[in-house]
């Protein structure tokens, strides 16, 4: 939810932001949206490294099955 936290006050009527609640959890919100976001990026980083070590591994074995031809 990315919208402000609104009060209202009974005997006024009228709605305003509270100043003191809103940063507290837009900062929650920063926070854990950053974490799940490196979480994201370190997951694709691991996958990509997976990838190119098989790739290397398999033109390895490519090299050693011709050269023994």
């Amino acid at each position: 939810m990315k919208t402000p936290i609104k009060i209202m006050k009974r005997e006024y009527r009228r709605v305003r932001h509270d100043v003191a609640i809103t940063p507290t959890r837009t900062e929650r919100q920063r926070t854990t949206e950053v974490i799940v976001k490196s979480w994201i990026l370190e997951s694709r980083k691991r996958r990509q490294a997976d990838l190119i070590r098989l790739q290397n591994a398999m033109r390895s074995k490519e090299i050693e099955g011709i050269t023994r031809g």
